[in-house]
C-alpha cells in the first residue's frame, strides 16, 4: 500500500467512526432532547459532506525529486 491509500483509508475509518457516534447520539433518548435534534444531525452532515468526500478525494503531495 502507498501512502495515498493509506492516508485515504484512515480518513474513511475515522468517518465511520464519526458516523457511528452520530447515529448514537441520534438515538440517545428522549427524542425531543437537544442532542437528538441539532447535534447528532449536523455531525452526520459534516461525516457525509466533508470528511467522506474528502477520503475519496484526497491525494498525496507531489514530491519533487532530483
Amino acid at each position: 500500500m502507498n501512502i495515498r491509500s493509506m492516508i485515504n483509508v484512515k480518513l474513511l475509518l475515522i468517518a465511520a467512526v464519526v458516523a457511528i457516534i452520530g447515529y448514537i447520539l441520534l438515538g440517545v433518548a428522549p427524542i425531543d432532547n437537544q442532542i437528538s435534534w441539532t447535534i447528532a444531525p449536523i455531525v452526520l452532515v459534516i461525516c457525509y459532506l466533508v470528511l467522506i468526500p474528502l477520503a475519496i478525494l484526497t491525494q498525496k503531495a507531489k514530491v519533487e525529486e532530483k
